[in-house]
């Protein structure tokens, strides 16, 4: 059993280049940090993708890329649309920007050009709060309408549907968080937990870890921030496995890790750690 914790925590540090290595139960515990960069920035959201590039939105509405030792690559904004809420950067050489006020979505290439607009109105969709990429390119959101999970296309095509929520569940979700992993969709309810679905958008199950508004799913690991450690839930062997933080953390800070990198979200700063 100690061997099996401490091949979890490896996974959670090194994730797949530890894999790919065949690095096994040895990695001991291990939280020293070293500092690599900090940017000076009022942040909003800030996300990863597996070549270590950071993306933030900034509290004026700029979507900025950074490389992994902090450097500005590129930057893009939209100020007719409003704020952005969230970035999806699954795809490293397409992300998905929202922009909740206008309910549009903007699809970006790797430079941070626009490639496509998605115009949810057309969808006659109201309010959507949680939306996130698919791992075939097309949309899962939820419906606050309807109370149903959607898949849309390119042109706006519903391509898969939920069952409606009031025929799943007693009290209806409140979703405001989405994210497609290892199959799977997760959504997340702050006061209930994360609801899990299957790729067609059939419920599963629910992970009765509340309070969260944003978090990662490493492998068969929900990854999130609380009380100064980094969580890592496996979802098999249901067992958590924390890890100190450099700083100061709670559930509604904005964490991200991409194989040995940290990269954090507190007050007007983003901090970039290796570890």
């Amino acid at each position: 059993m100690l061997k099996s914790y401490s091949f979890i925590f490896a996974i959670i540090i090194q994730i797949n280049t530890l894999i790919a290595q065949d690095v096994l139960t040895t990695t001991p515990l291990d939280s020293n940090y070293t500092h690599i960069a900090t940017i000076s920035e009022k942040v909003t959201f800030v996300t990863t993708d597996k070549l270590l590039n950071v993306y933030v939105i900034t509290e004026h509405g700029e979507l900025i890329k950074y490389t992994p030792e902090g450097k500005e690559k590129a930057r893009y904004n939209n100020f007719s649309l409003g704020n952005p809420s969230l970035v999806d950067a699954t795809n490293p050489f397409q992300l998905l920007l929202y922009f909740p006020e206008f309910m549009t979505v903007v699809t970006l290439d790797n430079t941070l050009n626009e490639a496509a607009r998605y115009d949810l109105f057309d969808l006659d969709l109201n309010e959507v709060n949680a939306l996130c990429f698919a791992n075939d390119g097309n949309i899962w959101l939820y419906d606050p309408v309807t109370l149903t999970l959607k898949k849309i296309n390119r042109n706006a095509d519903i391509m898969l549907e939920s069952e409606i929520f009031t025929f799943l569940f007693d009290e209806l979700p409140q979703p405001d968080f989405l994210i497609e992993r290892n199959n799977r969709l997760y959504m997340n309810d702050p006061k209930q937990g994360v609801f899990v679905f299957d790729v067609y958008g059939a419920y599963e199950n629910l992970i009765p870890i509340k309070n969260l508004h944003t978090f990662q799913m490493i492998d068969e690991q929900l990854v999130y921030a609380k009380d100064s450690t980094l969580q890592a839930f496996h979802l098999q062997l249901l067992y958590t496995r924390a890890v100190p933080l450099p700083y100061s953390a709670n559930e509604q800070d904005h964490i991200s890790i991409e194989r040995n990198r940290l990269f954090v979200v507190k007050e007007d700063k983003v901090i970039f750690y290796e570890f």
